[in-house]
């Protein structure tokens, strides 16, 4: 997972657009981020394979 939201890849993009908040709203919304990011991984992490079992796909690798 932190590969592949890495937060040394986001700063580039994230700096300018808090540029003008104050520290304290930084914080803030970087939590806010991290909390809202937490619940869409675990939910995707809970629901993801009974989905894909309800769908019928398999997510074994094939045999060679």
């Amino acid at each position: 997972m932190f590969a592949l939201y890495s937060p040394v890849a986001a700063l580039s993009s994230y700096l300018p657009l808090v540029d003008g908040y104050t520290h304290k709203e930084q914080r803030r919304l970087a939590w806010g981020l991290f909390v809202n990011v937490s619940v869409l991984m675990l939910a995707a992490l809970w629901v993801g394979e009974p989905l894909l079992e309800l769908l019928g796909i398999s997510t074994a690798a094939p045999s060679a």
